[in-house]
This record gives structure tokens, C-alpha cells and sequence, in this order.
């Protein structure tokens, strides 16, 4: 979508909202809606998601300071889980890891402030055993034993046992540097134990016994706010939010194995207007199937007002970005379902949504809206008459899909010609879901042109094109200009 104008790099574009790109990148779409899980509100916003045993329950923690459960239909308290942190920015964070006193695969959880916990489908909520930190956060596996922080130290467990932390078994702890600030994130990444704080980055090695370990520091300048906002990528990135916006660390062979670098320069604008005082309630989560890295952050207050969407498809040096207006969003997880990965997320009203489902925002509708550059045909200097602009589409039913015109002018009033187009039509095809059907063999793609009115002359052209209500999805497949250059001097 270039067309001859060499301020833009090929297929850039200036805005999309709740867009997104194709699978393989190279088309914008308008992004699916969400549909509702359960009927019944939670007791508060909802402060941690998790996958119990690879989808046999939902867990979900709210600020209520209770923890509720589905199989199916609602959800519901889970034994025991209530009575736990009810502050507006607690979070939850955790996993799956076995349990030998217990006997059973045990959900993980904890927030920092409660003692850490633990959940079973048929005990429900209970404290973990074996005397873990009592404010111990950010769990993770590694080195087959389960990690939390506290402060600036890292605590583990005895190998294979998640209840007992007795140094004399095998438990221990590590201090991180001390003096450089809290631990604010773990994951395992590469077969390393990636430690993030604020500004710096370390790393500790796999290694056979825990007494050959040591740390390393990874970066010292960039760091992470939230361990919410960790996830990885597709070409061995992680991605995670920095003071300065998302970064990435990839795995190099320069010394120190990996390369950290902030990596959202081009949506630095956007990123810009985040509450900085409330970056540790942001989030994220990688959707491997649709190559999507998630970020939600606050513009204003506690909950995440706001989100962003890299996606990878291309690799990590050409990134796509969008971003959506799905406000009030506050945790998420992909969550296994009758073998398929879902990607769902909560709310501040305590509700839970299934992403990508329909199109619409459980049952409201929302706008999808590209706009491109203003082309200047590489001639930003020079007038030019522009004629019928023709934008390439694709629908799933017939209803209208604005088209707006806005011509550049100089020193004149910028005039805008709108068009809308009912020449929609399905795109279901033969069915859904694989080679053969839907978008594979059944899409009709269609056209429309859009001409300007009133005046045609103009120094640049940009195109917006739109959808507001429930059920309008669509597709923009390209977009060719008619102009004629007039004369150098850029007058009417």
C-alpha cells in the first residue's frame, strides 16, 4: 500500500484500530469480537486466569479476594478460596508442579501478599506446603523444582516437590544483587532462568546441581515493570514491557548468550500515553496460533484502559503493529479446551470473554478502522488531480463499509469525500476451519470505488476505511489511486 511515496516504508500504514493482520501478515482485518464465559459476574475484577491441568478447570482469582472454578457452564467458588488480598492491584501469577506430600499435580498461585496457595480439582484452595516464602510471588518451574521471589532473593524448592522447601531436603535460596531493587519478573526462557527487575536483566544457567549455579547480568539498562506483561514469541523472543515501551530478549552467541533491546520504537507515540504509575498492573500473553503478542497497559488509573498487538509472523525485525479499545481488561490466559488453545481474558467487572469469537463485543458493536498514509505519490512538493481511488475488500454479508477520502491541501480547508459500499458479500464459502473451505476456497473479494467530491485537486490523498456495528467484519486487500501530476507549484 506504498503507492510511490517513499516517506512510508511498503505496506505501512498510519493507524489501525481493533485491526489486526492476517496470519501470515500482509493484510489488515478488522479483529474478531469476544463471547461470554459463564453468565454470572464474579465478585470482583478479575486479577489472575489460569489453565488447571491442561483444561480441566478455569480458574479465575478476583478482587473480592475469592477464587472461583469452571468445568462448564458458570463459574463457581472453589472450596476454601475465599478470604485472600482484596486491594484493587493485586495480581496473581503461577503454574502447574507437582506436589509429592500431596500426591498430585498441583495450580500454583500466588500474589505477593497472601501466602502462596495451592488448588486441586477435588480439594480446592489450600496453602502450600513445606514453608515457601510467605510473600512469595512469580512462580515458575525450572530445574525441576518450583522458584518464587520476595524482595530482591529467589527461594526453591526441593527437586520434584513443591511442598517442601527445607534447606536440609535440598531447598534453598540465591540473592539477586542485592541493592539494584526488587525482583520484578521470572521466566524460563531458553533453557535459562530469566530474572528481570526494573533496569537490569539476569539470567541463571541450567546446570546439573543447584550448588554449580551462578547469575549472570543480561542487561543493565533495561529492565521489566510487570512480570504479567512476560511472554514468548515466535524466532525465540521475549517480549515484556520496559519503562521505555515492549522489549525483547533474543538468544545470541555474544557474550552473555542473550541480546535485550527495546523493540516498539515505531508505536512509541502511542506507547507514550501510559500511566506510568500503574505499569505494574499491565499485562500480556502470546497467541501462538495467530503469531500475536498482547499487550494491555493503563492510560489512566488501576485497569488496563488500553491495548496493543505486535504481531510476528514475519519475525521479530518486522514487526506489525495495531492496537484495540477493548477497555477495562485486567488478566488473560490461553486456556485449553477439547484440545484447542483459547485465549481468554477478564475484566474489571469481573467477567470472563473467549477472544477471537464472533463479531461482536458480547453483544455490543465496536469500530474497525484503518487509515493509511497521506500518499503523496512521491512528489510531496507538487499539486496533483486525483481521480476514483479503488479499494479491495473483503466482507461476510452485506452491509456498508464506509470509505472517506482526505485530501491535502495547502493553506485551504481540507475537504473529505465519503462513500459506502453495500456490495458485501459472504465469505464462508463451503464451510470453515481447513484447506478447501472458508477463506481458503469460498471468499468473494470485492471492490469499490471512491471518488472525491467538490474539488480534486490536492498535494497528498489519505483513505480511511470503516466499519461501526455488530457483525461487519472485513478485509482490506489493497487499494489503487488515479492522479495526474499538475504543476510545480503547489496551488489550487
Amino acid at each position: 500500500m506504498a503507492l510511490n511515496n517513499p516517506e512510508y516504508p511498503p505496506g505501512a500504514l498510519w493507524d489501525l484500530l481493533n485491526m489486526v493482520y492476517t496470519r501470515d501478515a500482509e493484510e489488515p482485518e478488522k479483529m474478531r469480537g469476544t463471547s461470554r464465559i459463564g453468565s454470572t459476574n464474579l465478585g470482583g475484577g478479575v486479577s489472575g486466569l489460569f489453565d488447571y491441568d491442561e483444561g480441566t478447570r478455569l480458574i479465575a482469582c478476583a478482587t473480592d479476594g475469592k477464587v472461583y472454578e469452571r468445568a462448564s457452564g458458570d463459574f463457581s467458588q472453589s472450596t476454601n478460596g475465599t478470604g485472600f488480598n482484596t486491594t484493587a492491584t493485586t495480581r496473581w501469577s503461577g503454574g502447574m508442579f507437582y506436589g509429592a506430600t500431596t500426591s498430585a499435580n498441583l495450580l500454583i498461585i500466588s500474589n505477593g501478599i497472601d501466602t502462596p496457595k495451592k488448588y486441586t480439582s477435588g480439594a480446592g484452595v489450600s496453602a502450600l506446603g513445606g514453608s515457601p516464602p510467605s510473600t512469595g510471588k512469580f512462580g515458575v518451574s525450572f530445574l525441576g523444582r518450583w522458584w518464587l521471589a520476595a524482595g530482591d532473593t529467589l527461594s526453591y524448592s526441593v527437586v520434584n516437590d513443591a511442598e517442601d522447601w527445607t534447606t536440609g531436603n535440598g531447598g534453598g535460596s540465591i540473592q539477586i544483587d542485592r541493592g539494584s531493587g526488587d525482583i520484578t519478573g521470572l521466566h524460563v526462557f531458553a533453557g535459562n532462568l530469566l530474572i528481570f527487575k526494573r533496569r537490569k536483566v539476569y539470567r541463571i544457567l541450567p546446570v546439573s546441581t543447584i550448588s554449580q549455579t551462578s547469575v549472570r547480568e543480561l542487561s543493565s539498562g533495561i529492565g521489566c515493570v510487570s512480570h504479567h506483561t512476560i511472554a514468548e514469541g515466535k524466532d525465540s523472543t521475549l517480549y515484556f514491557q520496559s519503562d521505555n515501551g515492549v522489549a525483547g530478549a533474543v538468544p545470541t552467541n555474544a557474550t552473555g548468550g542473550f541480546y535485550v533491546s527495546n523493540i516498539s520504537g515505531r508505536v512509541k507515540p502511542i506507547l507514550d500515553l501510559r500511566d506510568m504509575s500503574n505499569q505494574a498492573t499491565s499485562w500480556g500473553l502470546y497467541n501462538e496460533d495467530r503469531g500475536e503478542y498482547y499487550l494491555q497497559y493503563s492510560t489512566s488509573g488501576v485497569a488496563p484502559t488500553r491495548g496493543i498487538i505486535a504481531n510476528d509472523a514475519r519475525g521479530r525485525r518486522q514487526l506489525r503493529w495495531t492496537r484495540h479499545d477493548h477497555s477495562g481488561l485486567t488478566a488473560g490466559a490461553v486456556y485449553r479446551s477439547s484440545g484447542q488453545e483459547l485465549q481468554v481474558v477478564g475484566n474489571s467487572a469481573g467477567q470472563i470473554f473467549q477472544m477471537h469469537s464472533g463479531d461482536d463485543r458480547d453483544d455490543l458493536a465496536y469500530s474497525g478502522r484503518l487509515i493509511t498514509p497521506g500518499y503523496g505519490q512521491g512528489a510531496p512538493n507538487r499539486m496533483k488531480k486525483y481521480g476514483p481511488v479503488w479499494v479491495n475488500f473483503l466482507t461476510n454479508g452485506t452491509y456498508d463499509l464506509t470509505v472517506r477520502l482526505n485530501l491535502g491541501r495547502y493553506k485551504m480547508p481540507t475537504p473529505a469525500g465519503t462513500q459506502t459500499s453495500v456490495e458485501g458479500g459472504s465469505s464462508d464459502g463451503w464451510g470453515e476451519g481447513t484447506y478447501g473451505v472458508a477463506l481458503w476456497g469460498g471468499q468473494v473479494s470485492r471492490g469499490r470505488y471512491a471518488r472525491p467530491f467538490k474539488v480534486s485537486r490536492g498535494t497528498h490523498l489519505q483513505v480511511i476505511v470503516e466499519t461501526t456495528g455488530v457483525d461487519q467484519w472485513f478485509q482490506v486487500n489493497g487499494l489503487v489511486m488515479q492522479y495526474a501530476l499538475r504543476g510545480n507549484t503547489i496551488a489550487a
